[in-house]
Order: C-alpha cells, then sequence, then structure tokens
C-alpha cells in the first residue's frame, strides 16, 4: 500500500476502489484496509469513500492507524523525509498485515511489499500488485514476498514493468502476470452528444475542442501539450484535474508562450470527467519518452476512459502504450516530448472526420475487454478460487 489519502484526487485511488469495487461486484467478501492521513482540503474531509467515487457495489472500509509522515514533508529536508518515509512504511506495513491475519481470509490483495512479505512468510496466499520498480530498500521486501510460500502472483502493469521485475529483482517469472488498468464501462456512453455536453460544461460550442483529464504532474507530459497550444490557435485546449501548485506552474507556462487558447477547468470528482471527455473532438494523451518510469511503467487509467468515451485519441508514442494502442488504428501516435509533433498529430486527426471515427470505434470495441471486473477475474484465477461466490478477499490499499 503506498500510505496514501481516501479519498483522494490522486488517480491510485480510483484504481483501488475500483477493484475493490470489482470484486464485490464477483460476490465476494470484500475488506479494504488503508492508513490515516491528513487530507488536503476539507472538501475531501467531508466525502466518505463511498460518496467520492460513488461506489455502486458495496464493501467494507477500515482505516487504521498511522504516523502522518507528510506532515512533515515540507518542512524537513527531503533526504530526511525519504528516511522517514520509509520507516513508516515498513513499520505501518508490518502493523497492517498483523491487522489483516486477524481477518483469516481466502487471500489478500495487496500494493505494498511489507504487507506481502509479511502475510506471504506466514503461509496466507497473497497476490502483490507492482506498479513501478522501487528504491534499492524496498526491493529486499518484494525479493522475499516473492519467494515467499504464500505468494500466488506479482502483478505488473506492462510487460516492460513485468520483465524488469525479473531482471532486476529477482522476482520468478512464473508467478509475474500483466495486467493493466481498467475501467467501468457503465460510467461513460460512447455516443453521448458533445453539443449537449460543451452547453452543460460551459464550453466552447463551435470550433475543435482538445481534451486532457488527469493529474499535471511535471511527469505527466502535460507542459507538451500546453506548449503544441502555440501551433493550434484555432483550437482549445481543455486541461481538467491536477492540484493547485501544477495549475499555477502551467497557467504560467501558457501565460509565456502568450496563449489564450488553453483552459484550466481544476479538479473534479470522478463522475464528472465522462462529459468532460464527451465535450471533446480529441482526447489527448501526452506521455513523456524522457521518463523511463512513465514510458515503460504507466498504465494510465484515462487511456481506458478515453477509449470507453468514444473520442479519438492523440497519444504521443511510448512503449508502454503501444501495449494497448495500434496506430491509425485505435489511436494517432506523435513522437513524445515534442510539442509541435504533438499539435501536427492532433490537427490531422481533428482535419479527417472519418479517421477520427474510426479511432474512436475501434479504441471503444477493444476497450469493453479491459474492465476492473475483468481484472478481478484474472487475479482470481491465479490464486485459483475455486469458486468466487462465497470467497473472501481482504485488500489493503493506500
Amino acid at each position: 500500500m503506498a500510505n496514501a489519502r481516501l479519498p483522494t484526487e490522486k488517480a491510485h485511488g480510483n484504481q483501488i476502489v475500483r477493484m475493490c469495487e470489482a470484486f464485490s461486484s464477483l460476490g465476494l467478501n470484500v475488506t479494504l484496509l488503508y492508513p490515516f492521513r491528513g487530507q488536503s482540503s476539507a472538501a475531501l474531509a467531508s466525502q466518505t469513500i463511498a460518496a467520492y467515487y460513488d461506489v455502486k457495489a458495496s464493501f467494507n472500509v477500515r482505516q487504521l492507524s498511522n504516523l502522518d509522515v507528510f506532515a512533515i514533508e515540507h518542512k524537513v529536508p527531503h533526504s530526511l523525509f525519504r528516511a522517514a518515509f520509509f520507516t513508516q512504511k515498513v513499520v505501518w506495513g508490518v502493523y497492517a498485515a498483523k491487522v489483516a491475519m486477524k481477518y483469516r481470509a481466502d487471500f489478500y490483495f495487496t500494493r505494498e511489499p511489507v504487507v506481502a512479505w509479511w502475510l506471504s512468510r506466514s503461509g496466507y496466499s497473497v497476490v502483490l500488485e507492482m506498479h513501478s520498480v522501487p528504491a534499492r530498500f524496498s526491493r529486499v521486501f518484494i525479493r522475499r514476498a516473492a519467494h515467499s510460500k504464500g505468494i500466488r502472483a506479482v502483478i505488473a502493469l506492462t510487460s516492460h514493468l513485468g520483465r524488469d521485475l525479473v531482471e532486476k529483482i529477482g522476482v520468478p517469472e512464473k508467478l509475474v502476470h500483466v495486467l493493466h488498468d481498467g475501467v467501468d464501462l457503465d460510467r461513460f456512453e460512447a455516443d453521448t452528444d458533445a453539443l449537449a455536453a460543451r452547453i452543460k460544461l460551459g464550453l466552447p460550442a463551435t470550433g475543435p475542442l482538445v481534451v486532457y483529464a488527469g493529474q499535471l504532474f511535471p511527469d505527466r507530459g502535460v507542459d507538451v501539450l500546453v506548449q503544441a497550444g502555440r501551433y493550434l490557435p484555432n483550437m482549445t485546449i481543455v486541461l481538467v484535474g491536477g492540484l493547485k501548485v501544477d495549475i499555477e506552474r502551467l497557467q504560467g507556462l501558457a501565460a509565456k508562450e502568450h496563449l489564450d487558447n488553453v483552459r484550466f477547468v481544476g479538479h473534479v470528482s470522478p463522475d464528472r470527467i465522462p462529459r468532460y471527455l464527451a465535450a471533446a473532438d480529441i482526447l489527448a494523451l501526452p506521455m513523456p519518452g524522457w521518463l523511463r518510469q512513465r514510458a515503460l511503467y504507466s498504465s494510465p487509467m484515462k487511456a481506458f476512459e478515453y477509449m470507453a468515451a468514444g473520442r479519438a485519441i492523440v497519444a504521443n508514442d511510448v512503449p508502454a502504450l503501444r501495449e494497448i494502442f495500434v496506430h491509425g488504428q485505435s489511436v494517432w501516435f506523435a513522437p513524445p516530448d515534442d510539442p509541435k509533433a504533438l499539435a501536427e498529430g492532433i490537427r490531422y486527426v481533428a482535419g479527417n472526420p472519418k479517421l477520427r471515427r474510426h479511432l474512436a470505434d475501434t479504441a471503444n470495441t477493444i476497450v469493453q475487454s479491459y474492465t476492473w471486473e475483468h481484472r478481478a477475474r484474472s487475479v482470481l484465477r491465479f490464486v485459483n478460487a475455486p469458486s468466487i461466490f462465497g470467497a473472501e478477499i481482504r485488500t489493503h490499499h493506500g
């Protein structure tokens, strides 16, 4: 588990909740264990997990005690904070694992190597989900967990990540399974009228509209999309999501480039995302090629939401996305880290209605097999669950 806030405006919170929801929808009794963390805003603090994420299939939640080291993140040197955070992850992970043992679940699903190691060494059935190759100290717990008697599978978000878990950490290849992220198709209607969505959202009713929905961190490639606005003077680029500090950074970039065609919506709750996607002509998926972890290991949930929205996608051509998309069939790829190239791709697709429709329809067909429920069923196969009904799962996330 990542010791994160729940609810959180960050994507991993949505992924955690959707997997719990998917297991629950299959008839399993699910309990989500997560740590206490101070919220970033009063709005988030006032909402329950079920309400914020609009949970359809209910599951149990239990918040465990935790020393919130993030309260000192900006008050101490970064090196000291990293040491404190690693210590906290180990201590809290062991504590959470001991709490989890009391449930005597049929199996445990966790993103935290410490939890996986502690539970699997005691013989409990565990599935460990990995989103990156972590720093060297955390690798010890992954390696030990992977060679413990209770480990059933190690899930990697991409094949590149799976390969590196085997080659760099020593995870047995037979344990590694690649499962990309997913989407809840019930939250999207691919045939939603774009004009109606624009009117409801107060967006321009005429002219090409490019939408990006997700975090605005420097490692997401959104800076390149903003800079691409220089070459798209007749298009409106709408950025949905982001923390205040990142919005201000990109607003400064837009001002420096003298761009008045970039609009910032800010953070919205997950249930409002589909309408913004429906308003678009083009959905932009900038991915940095310069950052290995993003280019090789990322399975962005926005990619699957875009596919479900039924709109053409223009993305940067990085290895992780090639595992999902095919250029000219389900996506239009542009070279990464190049604002002009990204703009040229957007302009080309926007000017070809037939291509737009083909890209959108193909992607929407493909995404039908990328649901959270499909992903949860795959996990059950990994643990050789004799029946998905009447079983019990305890999930440990943060």
